[in-house]
């Protein structure tokens, strides 16, 4: 998992502690865990950011159970020797997984996203608190996943937007 400190790139073990955060309502205090995610990769071209990290925070028995299938060795990718034969533990669990019976978006998710930006100017904290929206059957982290991207489809339809090929969104949505 990477994240960026003092303008360098450093390699964290997945799913590594990354403290409590507090969300407000309705989620309150959290603890999160770092994880990858973009804007490691572009944050610090775009901003000149020299620090950067992801945090998420996960229900606490949705990640227990994360941990355990990682402490089985079930997310390795290295082969293991079976009965002459040779398994990759994470392609075997992906496997089971999709043979589970798909489960219903759950409509009670909410998602909430916490930017935190520290610079000579100032601080700034924005949050946005997602809920589900009656009539869509799906909880407020699809919608807030889905809802840039729909966003910026309208922008580029409108020719509201100038950049063209493989962009990062802060340098190409005006903001």
């Amino acid at each position: 998992t990477p994240v960026v400190r003092d303008g360098e790139v450093h390699m964290l073990d997945p799913m590594t502690p990354a403290g409590v955060v507090e969300f407000g309502d309705p989620v309150g205090p959290a603890e999160t865990v770092f994880t990858i995610h973009s804007e490691m990769a572009t944050f610090p071209g775009s901003f000149g950011a020299r620090d950067v990290g992801f945090q998420l925070s996960l229900d606490p028995r949705f990640l227990a159970k994360v941990r355990l299938l990682a402490e089985l060795g079930l997310a390795s990718t290295d082969p293991v020797d079976l009965d002459g034969g040779s398994v990759v533990p994470r392609r075997l669990l992906l496997e089971l997984v999709r043979r589970l019976p798909r489960a219903e978006p759950s409509q009670r998710t909410v998602g909430v996203h916490r930017i935190e930006a520290y610079g000579p100017a100032g601080t700034a904290v924005v949050e946005c608190v997602t809920r589900a929206v009656e009539g869509l059957g799906f909880g407020g982290g699809i919608a807030s996943t889905a809802c840039p991207p729909a966003v910026v489809a309208a922008m580029i339809c409108r020719g509201e937007l100038d950049a063209r090929g493989v962009v990062p969104s802060e340098r190409s949505v005006p903001f």
